[in-house]
């Protein structure tokens, strides 16, 4: 697990687990608005993804995802040599495993499976899934936040790192950001960093529309998705006279940003202790869980170049998702 900066130490200790310290410091800083957009991680424990992707309806990610990813399976081999490693970060559960991650990997004969993520369930569910499937490939588990600053490099040989369900654009932002395009050129520097300066096979979402993405979003499923994140901190947090059922979801657009920011507002004021400190909030404040980039092409190309990652390939669908596949440097010097 990568290093992180944890405050509450005691509590890591007393509990013996630095992903929950890690999680009350993230919660702090939540509520005393130090920080926002950034939570995301602890809202999904890949289970709870295989619902939204078996039972959406108007959320047209997860058929979008399934669709570029048959077509991408299709031709990965004109793209990629045979037996490079495959990176999958933010893993799902089981479905999203065998319909988004095999098909690539049968088709490159990929030697070695790595899946990140920050959610130690979601990792143990990857290792289970090996044990019974009993594919022919080794499975290796990392926990790590991939959107913290890291210098980290996870294969020995450039490998191809895979965001399906749009998880590169849930990247950590504020609603007060003055730099987008900077910042997301650094986080794909990081990314392909990790890979080895390999390859990176990416789903972004180019809607611009506010009432689509609205339609897409405002679900009782992603609803509950997002405020689970209060539902964990009031169960494995150190909280007292905390009601996560007081939240409602409501999102906003900030087209300034590119960003459909994942928003909860409270429905009635409360007060709480959480670790050491203690919070009021009142009736209709919101709160900024976790974030939605809608890059434009023409924006996503601009950081891709910036961060000095070369487009090899898009797939398109009927949807405005669309699938990339970026080289880095080690890339490039194998192709050649």
């Amino acid at each position: 697990m990568q290093k992180a900066h944890v405050r509450n130490l005691e509590f890591c200790c007393a509990f013996n687990n630095k992903e929950e310290a890690i999680f009350l410091d993230d919660m702090i800083d939540l509520f005393m608005g130090m920080n926002g957009g950034h939570v995301g991680k602890y809202c999904y424990d890949g289970s709870n993804w295989d619902a939204v992707i078996e039972n959406s309806t108007n959320y047209y990610v997860p058929r979008a995802d399934n669709e570029l990813v048959l077509q991408a399976s299709a031709e990965i081999r004109d793209f990629i040599p045979q037996q490079t490693p495959y990176v999958d970060f933010g893993v799902g559960g089981a479905v999203a495993f065998k319909h988004h991650v095999l098909p690539i990997i049968n088709r490159l004969n990929s030697p070695l499976y790595v899946g990140v993520d920050f959610c130690e369930r979601a990792l143990d569910s990857i290792a289970s899934i090996q044990k019974d499937e009993d594919q022919g490939f080794a499975v290796q588990t990392v926990q790590m936040d991939f959107f913290a600053p890291n210098s980290r490099i996870l294969t020995s040989t450039p490998s191809l790192g895979v965001m399906n369900g749009l998880t590169v654009t849930n990247k950590y932002g504020t609603l007060r950001d003055v730099n987008v395009a900077s910042d997301f050129a650094r986080d794909l520097d990081q990314l392909c960093r990790l890979t080895n300066f390999g390859w990176l096979l990416l789903t972004i979402d180019t809607n611009q529309d506010e009432t689509s993405l609205r339609d897409a979003y405002e679900t009782p499923m992603t609803s509950r998705l997002y405020l689970n994140v209060f539902h964990r901190m009031a169960n494995t947090l150190p909280v007292n006279d905390f009601d996560p059922s007081l939240f409602v979801y409501e999102p906003e657009w900030h087209p300034e940003l590119h960003l459909f920011a994942h928003m909860a507002k409270a429905t009635e004021a409360q007060s709480f202790s959480l670790g050491s400190h203690h919070f009021s909030v009142k009736k209709g404040e919101k709160i900024h869980l976790l974030n939605s980039y809608k890059f434009s092409k023409d924006f996503f190309d601009s950081c891709s170049s910036k961060a000095g990652l070369r487009v090899q390939k898009i797939w398109h669908h009927e949807t405005p998702m669309k699938l990339y596949m970026l080289a880095g440097k080690n890339a490039d010097r194998i192709i050649q």
